[in-house]
């Protein structure tokens, strides 16, 4: 999106949506190679299930925020071989 360009609401639910599908569909993947889940993509995945459905769409940004964090340690954790 080129700068200084207002993105309506109904654009901001659509990324907002997009990027929830997106660290879904990773949690998954990662479930299916290890066979189960970190307490980080555990705790990330409740966000972008049970809490989102609760949230308002400010709510909701950040948890995927958040849920993004929490993936990014759960990387770092492969990382350091924990």
């Amino acid at each position: 999106m080129p700068p200084g360009r207002t993105v309506g609401p109904y654009q901001r639910a659509e990324v907002l949506l997009a990027q929830r599908d997106r660290q879904l569909a990773e949690i998954e993947a990662l479930r299916r190679s290890r066979g189960k889940l970190t307490s980080f993509s555990r705790k990330a995945h409740t966000l972008l299930t049970r809490v989102w459905a609760r949230g308002s769409w400010k709510t909701r940004e950040e948890l995927v925020r958040a849920s993004a964090w929490l993936m990014y340690l759960d990387h770092l954790r492969d990382v350091a071989g924990l």
